[in-house]
């Protein structure tokens, strides 16, 4: 056998279990809170929706709360008498459309000549702009707003001439019906709560072995991060049972035991996962504390 390999397979052969592990990925759903800050509330509404298309942009932001992704917040159509009630309103600002017309030389052969002419390609884009402004349902007071500015653009074929391309060419409205498409759900997730599925890794080797089977084949979350919590105190150099049980803390929003257990992991070897996990902790924490703020 060659001498690097009899070397290699050796070096292999007397590393520890622990330093090998496979990354073993799991989805988690999770509530996302808004991105703006209405406070405490139960239900949210739609009121009046003015300015272009406005009817169409109200039926799109409708769809969207009614999703079966939202949150706790319940859509209702009569939001008079229900505490903690919010009613968005807003207003669509006119069809912008702006065209870019640029020209290609080409060669083309005509008869025995060669001549160069001119082609044409238009790039246009459309913006929404949408001004949503969030009430409270009860007293009529100012409890947030936003502005949305969407945009699409799209390269048409290449033509020879303007007229033609102008004809090639995505219409406006049909582009603006795509942006309001996209204008619901952004609303909504701007003002309630959702559901959204996220992955997540923890490590699988011969330590951490029945830990990950119990949380990924059994579905027995809680058993595995009291498994990897208990083993980990009971063998303080396993880096992976650390990290392990700082991602499952982490997800049941024991965020201090977390940050315990990943900086143990971080002390015995410093990896980059360990680094990038510690910024989504971060994150964890951030969301359940806007979640409780909201009531939740």
């Amino acid at each position: 056998m060659n001498r690097f390999l009899v070397c290699l397979t050796l070096t292999t052969l007397l590393l520890p279990a622990a330093a090998l592990a496979v990354p073993a990925p799991f989805n988690q759903t999770l509530l996302e809170p808004p991105s703006l800050d209405l406070g405490p509330r139960t239900t949210v509404a739609i009121g009046e929706i003015g300015g272009y298309r406005g009817d169409e942009v109200r039926s799109a932001i409708e769809a969207a709360l009614v999703d079966e992704a939202r949150g706790p917040v319940r859509y209702t159509d009569d939001p008079a008498g229900e505490a903690g009630g919010i009613v968005l309103t807003g207003s669509v600002g006119e069809l912008e459309s702006h065209d870019d017309i640029q020209d290609i030389p080409v060669e083309r052969q005509k008869g025995p000549v060669t001549v160069t002419e001119t082609d044409h390609v238009l790039t246009r884009t459309v913006t929404l702009r949408f001004n949503l402004t969030a009430l409270d349902a009860d007293t009529g007071e100012l409890r947030g707003k936003k502005i949305f500015v969407l945009e699409m653009s799209h390269k048409g074929p290449q033509r020879s001439s303007p007229e033609k391309v102008q004809e090639a060419a995505k219409r406006p409205d049909d582009m603006f019906t795509k942006l309001i498409g996209q204008l619901g759900p952004r609303v909504a997730n701007a003002s309630t709560p959702r559901w959204i599925v996220e992955g997540f890794e923890i490590e699988r080797n011969k330590t951490t072995k029945v830990g990950v089977l119990m949380a990924k084949q059994e579905d027995d979350w809680d058993g595995a991060r009291e498994w990897f919590v208990s083993e980990s105190a009971a063998a303080p150099g396993e880096e992976f049972l650390h990290y392990n049980a700082a991602v499952l803390l982490g997800l049941d929003g024991q965020f201090d035991a977390a940050e315990e257990s990943l900086g143990k992991a971080r002390e015995i070897k410093e990896r980059r996962r360990y680094r990038m996990f510690a910024g989504r902790l971060a994150k964890l924490r951030d969301r359940a504390a806007a979640l409780e703020s909201l009531g939740y």
